[in-house]
């Protein structure tokens, strides 16, 4: 069954030159955050919007070697309703599921799961609770899942 490609805009903060990096706080900086990282804005940068093809890559047999990821099926245990709302079960059940699949598909002989990210329309995250909400918003951009401490 043949997927279905979609064009869209997608939106990301240009870098405007060295030491010009663009960022974005969702949540207040403190005085000592501020101190910190030197960054006494919530964001910096230009939003800039493009219009490209996201290609729907169900079907198409990218494999983790030669793509550098793979589509699968994977079956859970899990309801929707419990992913959503169960964290406990979701790293009890999910997360060894993951494990498992990795370990299947890289070879390798440990995976830790540390940390998982919900998001949907209906989201709980409020500028109090920041990125540590259960169910956060969609991303306003195209951006990258890094930490500094992870």
């Amino acid at each position: 069954m043949p997927g279905t490609d979609l064009q869209v805009k997608l939106k990301y903060e240009h870098d405007e030159g060295p030491g010009k990096a663009p960022y974005l706080y969702f949540a207040p900086l403190s005085d000592e955050e501020k101190e910190r990282t030197g960054r006494k804005e919530q964001m910096r940068g230009k939003t800039v919007e493009i219009e490209t093809i996201v290609r729907d890559g169900r079907n198409q047999k990218h494999s983790l070697d030669k793509h550098s990821f793979e589509l699968v099926e994977q079956e859970t245990a899990l309801t929707t309703e419990e992913f959503y709302n169960d964290q406990d079960k979701v790293k009890s059940v999910y997360y060894p599921e993951m494990e498992e699949l990795i370990k299947e598909k890289t070879g390798a002989a440990h995976v830790l799961m540390f940390h998982h990210q919900v998001r949907a329309r209906k989201n709980n995250a409020t500028p109090e609770t920041g990125t540590v909400s259960t169910i956060q918003p969609y991303a306003y951009g195209i951006h990258s899942d890094s930490h500094p401490k992870t």
